[in-house]
């Protein structure tokens, strides 16, 4: 299943997300191909990116869309907000802490073009 928070999270997202969360927390980041493939497109100052995203610990009310197999979260879009560039980050993790990919959106992005109909709906 997949959600959006703009259209429905279910009443278990909250505990779901927060263990998902946790769970990356305590792992180490890894970059899938399709990722590095696409970074050197997708970022302005990439060794800047980098280093906060090592030193970051995810949120899980950063959660702005996730997708679960069997009940549970198998990936998530997390938004960032990243001062040193002046947009946010958008980082789709796995359940391994593997970033499936990663790229920077303006903070007032309100998704104009959200397809509602690819989301569960309460």
């Amino acid at each position: 299943m997949r959600y959006h928070k703009e259209v429905f999270f279910p009443a278990s997202a909250e505990a779901d997300l927060q263990e998902f969360t946790a769970l990356n927390n305590t792992q180490s980041w890894e970059y899938s191909g399709h990722c590095l493939d696409n970074i050197k497109f997708r970022v302005i100052d990439l060794r800047a990116l980098l280093e906060f995203i090592r030193g970051y610990n995810l949120a899980a009310g950063d959660i702005f869309e996730y997708y679960t197999e069997a009940g549970r979260v198998i990936k998530a879009c997390y938004r960032v907000a990243w001062s040193a560039g002046g947009l946010d980050i958008i980082l789709v993790i796995n359940d391994i802490r593997e970033i499936i990919t990663i790229y920077l959106n303006s903070p007032d992005d309100i998704h104009v073009t959200l397809d509602k109909n690819l989301y569960a709906k309460g």
